[in-house]
């Protein structure tokens, strides 16, 4: 499962695995609201391939979202990434 944490002017994408342990931690340098706003942005148009809310890029993919910060990236795969944008 992936979803997004607020913390103050960041948030951090988190992957647990099926125990519920953390498996991986991605920090986004903006706030949670700015990201489900970017990637609802990013889905609203099926044509369009990426869209940015510097510095954070979301790229859609075949098999969901990638969201860039700097050179790192972190895969959200369409699963996950819808109810990330409900809650």
């Amino acid at each position: 499962m992936i979803t997004v944490t607020a913390s103050g002017d960041t948030c951090n994408l988190v992957e647990t695995d099926s125990g519920g342990r953390v498996s991986n931690v991605f920090t986004l340098p903006l706030p949670r609201p700015a990201i489900v706003a970017l990637l609802r942005e990013l889905l609203a148009d099926p044509n369009q391939t990426n869209a940015t809310a510097a510095p954070v890029m979301a790229e859609r993919m075949r098999d969901g979202v990638r969201v860039h910060v700097s050179r790192a990236s972190f895969m959200v795969p369409w699963a996950y990434l819808f109810p990330i944008l409900e809650a």
